[in-house]
């Protein structure tokens, strides 16, 4: 019996962790297009950049007050704009290019709350993902 309620509360878990990062991707991804990044993958300081600041704000804000300290977040087409598939063969700072600039706003702002971290992927190339 203790075996089911633990396979059901990891179920419970991922179903909550999906739901977040389904309500964090649809509340900030209407911004994502909207920002510059340079050939050196800095931000430019514009109102869009202080609007992507705020919503990530707010939304970090949004997970504290529930109290929520984890946040899983997948790798590729969605920290990236591609799929690597898992093999990818250029280099990590080609990847990079790749990065959705709201990933910059978002992880920082979420680590600084207290909240961590995992990024996550069926890739075995860990060692890239780590790099990026």
């Amino acid at each position: 019996m203790p075996k089911r309620r633990t396979h059901s509360y990891f179920w419970f878990i991922l179903a909550c962790a999906i739901g977040i990062s389904i309500i964090l991707l649809f509340h900030l991804r209407p911004l994502e297009k909207e920002f510059i990044m340079s050939d050196a993958m800095m931000m430019t300081t514009t109102p869009r950049d202080e609007r992507l600041e705020k919503k990530c704000s707010d939304a970090v804000g949004k997970l504290v007050d529930l109290k929520i300290n984890f946040l899983a977040i997948d790798f590729d087409q969605t920290m990236i704009d591609i799929h690597t598939g898992g093999r990818w063969k250029e280099s990590v700072s080609s990847l990079t290019t790749h990065l959705r600039p709201l990933f910059l706003h978002l992880i920082p702002i979420a680590t600084s709350s207290q909240i961590r971290i995992a990024i996550v992927t069926f890739s075995p190339q860990t060692k890239h993902i780590r790099e990026v």
